[in-house]
């Protein structure tokens, strides 16, 4: 018994990394967008400054 929970709290500790890392890549493309984005307001800014 002791080690079938022991297997289920693996089990479930590694759902819970993929999950992470899944959540983490999500994070970084959002980040990059919004990053592409102000670069792309602030150009647009300055070309109609120029």
């Amino acid at each position: 018994m002791a080690i079938e929970r022991q297997v289920r709290t693996g089990e479930t500790s590694e759902k819970a990394r993929k999950k992470r890392a899944e959540w983490d890549a999500k994070v970084k493309d959002l980040e990059r967008r919004y990053r592409e984005e102000e670069n792309s307001k602030s150009m647009r800014w300055f070309m109609l400054r120029t």
